[in-house]
C-alpha cells in the first residue's frame, strides 16, 4: 500500500497482516513525496512506485524494500511530471 500521508509503502501478506514498511519522507534515494501508484515486475522482483512530488518513479526490491533506482529528477532534464498511474507491458514488449 502506498501511503501518501506517510510517505512509504506498507507491506501486507495475503491475510492482511503487516509485515513491514519502507521508504520515508523526502527527496533522496529511497525516498517519497506522495507515493500514489505502484505496479510490480515478479520477474524482475521489482516495485515501481509513481512519485509525484518528486517527479519521478522510484524503483525498489520486492524481496526486501531496498531501494534500486529511479526514473526522472525533479530538478533534471528527464523529470517525468507527476505520474499518475503505472502499467506493466507483457514480457514480448519489454526492450
Amino acid at each position: 500500500v502506498a501511503d501518501q500521508i506517510e510517505c512509504a509503502v506498507f507491506v501486507f501478506d495475503a491475510n492482511g497482516v503487516y509485515q513491514r514498511r519502507f521508504a520515508s519522507q523526502g527527496t533522496g534515494d529511497g525516498q517519497l513525496s506522495e507515493p500514489s501508484h505502484m505496479c510490480i515486475d515478479s520477474a524482475a522482483e521489482e516495485l515501481f512506485v509513481s512519485d509525484a512530488r518528486n517527479h519521478r518513479v522510484s524503483v525498489f526490491s520486492t524481496r526486501n524494500g531496498e531501494f534500486r533506482r529511479r526514473v526522472g529528477d525533479e530538478a533534471g532534464d528527464d523529470a517525468v511530471g507527476q505520474p499518475p498511474a503505472l502499467e506493466r507491458k507483457a514480457d514480448q514488449d519489454r526492450a
